[in-house]
């Protein structure tokens, strides 16, 4: 067999490898095709698993040929083609990695990015003023390409809120006046950043924003990915944060970033829960 019909025999086992690999990975789960992240990260172990067998196959039929020959099979079989694709692909993989991770904290969380991929927010939380603060510059680009915040927040001065008001205040080591404070601060903000947008850019359709008589979570937010072509969009995310039993910074509570291409259930569910919230709201 000569070296070329060796080069040949390779490339044609190459080919198949990658498409037996990448075929069983991604229809190996009970629950069907990997999405999202989880498919970022088999397609790039596909590539790395049938380089390497590539290698130990053109490498055992090369076994005869000449040194020069045999390093040259390796830089292009394996060194260039892997250095090539990761490189290409590290910033994708590190997300996808990240993605995976789940867990984090509130401080860590990327708003600045969620908010400029978002089309729509709903953001359920029992009082957080300096958020909005903090985010203004963000959240005003964010209403004047045309987004739509939806803010779910706890009544203030409701009598079905006492309870839930004072258990915040226990939790936050606040006192009820600035639990209060913080809850109208929290609605002040973003009726601020609404108000100083142009005039052009005032609708009635920027916020809305519903006042909550209960709510089991400390925080969770969902960010409806913007189309960026005719076919596509940004991703949906939603981030839910819970209170800690030990007394912990706002910023330092724990969060999980959940995405509904990769979890469907989570999105239907989050959206029964919206609708719950408003039909309990004041």
């Amino acid at each position: 067999m000569t070296t070329s019909d060796k080069w040949r025999l390779i490339t044609g086992i190459a080919v198949a490898l990658l498409v037996v690999i990448v075929a069983g990975i991604i229809y190996s789960s009970d629950a069907g095709p990997l999405k999202g992240s989880k498919l970022v990260i088999a397609s790039v172990l596909a590539n790395l698993a049938s380089s390497l067998i590539v290698f130990v196959v053109g490498w055992s039929l090369l076994r005869n040929d000449s040194e020069g020959e045999r390093k040259k099979f390796a830089n292009e079989t394996i060194i260039k083609p892997l250095k090539e694709s990761f490189t290409e692909r590290l910033g994708e993989l590190q997300s996808a990695i990240r993605d995976l991770q789940g867990a984090t904290t509130l401080e860590q969380i990327d708003w600045a990015g969620l908010i400029a991929g978002a089309s729509e927010i709903d953001f359920v939380v029992q009082g957080w003023d300096r958020w909005f603060d903090i985010h203004d510059v963000s959240l005003r680009e964010f209403l004047e390409g045309g987004g739509k915040f939806r803010l779910f927040v706890y009544d203030p001065i409701s009598d079905k809120t006492n309870q839930a008001r004072a258990l915040m205040a226990e939790r936050l080591g606040k006192t009820p006046h600035e639990i209060v404070s913080e809850i109208r601060g929290t609605t002040t903000a973003l009726n601020g950043i609404r108000d100083d947008l142009p005039q052009n850019k005032r609708t009635p359709d920027n916020i809305e924003i519903v006042l909550m008589t209960q709510v089991n979570l400390y925080f969770a937010a969902r960010f409806i990915g913007k189309p960026t072509s005719p076919s596509s969009k940004n991703r949906d995310a939603i981030v839910f944060s819970i209170y800690s039993h030990t007394k912990t910074r706002v910023n330092s509570m724990p969060a999980i970033t959940i995405f509904p291409d990769m979890y469907p259930s989570m999105g239907t569910w989050f959206e029964a829960e919206l609708a719950y919230l408003r039909r309990t709201s004041t």
